[in-house]
């Protein structure tokens, strides 16, 4: 029969009388997710994103990443393509709460028929 590692060293713990540690009751440590730093951003991702800079470090890093590959999405759209996508957010913050709401139920139930 062969023995893993870690199998080896669990049965040396077991049969040489080896206890676990103490729990730990020091303060509580909290964990965090390496985010994105700001100044990493390029000038013009940072400009895209200006109006998150405020709350940029509270985000989680998944949420900083979805922002910052949405800001390099743009910047690589045609000049004609950022016009439209400017027009279109002008639309939605033109609509009401009930037609935003409404668009966006649209917009998931498309996605989820995907």
């Amino acid at each position: 029969m062969k023995m893993t590692r870690t199998a080896f060293i669990i049965l040396m713990l077991l049969t040489t009388g080896a206890t676990p540690l103490p729990a730990y009751s020091g303060p509580p440590v909290i964990l965090l997710e390496a985010g994105i730093p700001w100044n990493t951003l390029s000038p013009a991702e940072r400009d895209i994103l200006k109006k998150h800079h405020r709350n940029w470090t509270g985000y989680p890093a998944d949420k900083q990443g979805r922002l910052r590959d949405g800001a390099r999405h743009y910047l690589e759209l045609s000049p004609n393509k950022r016009d439209e996508v400017r027009r279109k957010q002008q639309q939605y913050r033109e609509m009401t709460p009930a037609e935003r709401k409404q668009l966006r139920d649209r917009y998931h139930k498309q996605k989820k028929y995907r």
